[in-house]
């Protein structure tokens, strides 16, 4: 099943036949599959989209400037700003005992969204040009320590180099009846090589979900894989935001690959939304 990798109830994408598990009928985060816990020391860039009533988690998010965060357009579908805020400078859904980090830690900085700005291009229902920026209605300090903003690719990712891509999302397949979701408290990563282009292209051909030039693949090693509630999350190539966890079929198959938007196909629209804010 192909899931775009945020929490959604299932609906289906009209033109591709493509499955979103979303919560009010959105799309469906994807959450890190067979990762390995890590510290906000290790992500400053990471933040959480939250619902502003409730607190439920939506997606992921890096930090791009004082003003924006960058985030999976299909995150956002019929959705207004004000219902989402952006928590930063944590690596927990929900505080646990202090104690039991292995940092003295911050004080987590939340901000309101007052706009949702997706590329002139990208369509509901379609996946290209997945991508968004949310603007928060203060700047975020950067501490160096816990909270930083993350610089943006200088080039296409090359077959064979590994991302490290991080999330909260689910740690099981969702698309196991018997397994159920089973969310990360806790930040997770996974190292995951790029795959040749014509290789993910083929993959899904065979599956009839086109790959399109502003799309690219992760292979699935040792069933590391984002997955739903890892939408909008990063991937990270030598200190860089190269991806952003866009969809998949399914979690943590070898048959299959995790796509995510090329943040180098996407590159002049984001930095002409932070020059604008």
């Amino acid at each position: 099943m192909l899931s775009v990798r945020h929490n959604f109830t299932l609906t289906t994408l009209f033109g591709l036949g493509l499955l979103l598990f979303c919560q009010q009928c959105r799309a469906v985060p994807m959450r890190i599959y067979n990762g390995i816990d890590t510290d906000i020391t290790n992500a400053r860039f990471m933040a959480q989209v939250k619902t502003r009533r409730g607190g439920s988690f939506e997606c992921g998010a890096a930090i791009v400037s004082k003003k924006f965060v960058i985030s999976a357009a299909h995150c956002y579908d019929n959705s207004e700003p004000d219902y989402y805020k952006v928590v930063v400078g944590e690596d927990e859904l929900e505080r646990q005992n202090s104690l039991n980090k292995t940092y003295p830690g911050p004080t987590p900085k939340t901000f309101r969204v007052v706009d949702i700005i997706t590329h002139p291009k990208y369509r509901e229902g379609k996946l290209d040009y997945d991508v968004a920026m949310l603007e928060l209605d203060g700047e975020i300090e950067f501490d160096r320590l816990y909270i930083d903003k993350v610089k943006l690719c200088e080039k296409p990712p090359k077959a064979g180099e590994k991302m490290i891509v991080y999330g909260w999302g689910n740690t099981r397949d969702v698309t196991d009846e018997e397994s159920g979701t089973s969310y990360s408290n806790k930040l997770q990563r996974i190292d995951s090589p790029v795959m040749p282009q014509p290789k993910c292209e083929e993959i899904h051909v065979r599956e009839n979900r086109p790959i399109t030039h502003t799309m690219f693949c992760a292979v699935v090693e040792d069933g590391k894989d984002a997955c739903q509630g890892d939408s909008g999350g990063p991937a990270i190539l030598n200190g860089a935001l190269c991806g952003i966890v866009s969809w998949g079929i399914g979690c943590g198959s070898d048959d299959h690959a995790g796509v995510y938007t090329s943040v180098m196909s996407v590159k002049r629209f984001i930095t002409n939304t932070i020059k604008k804010g």
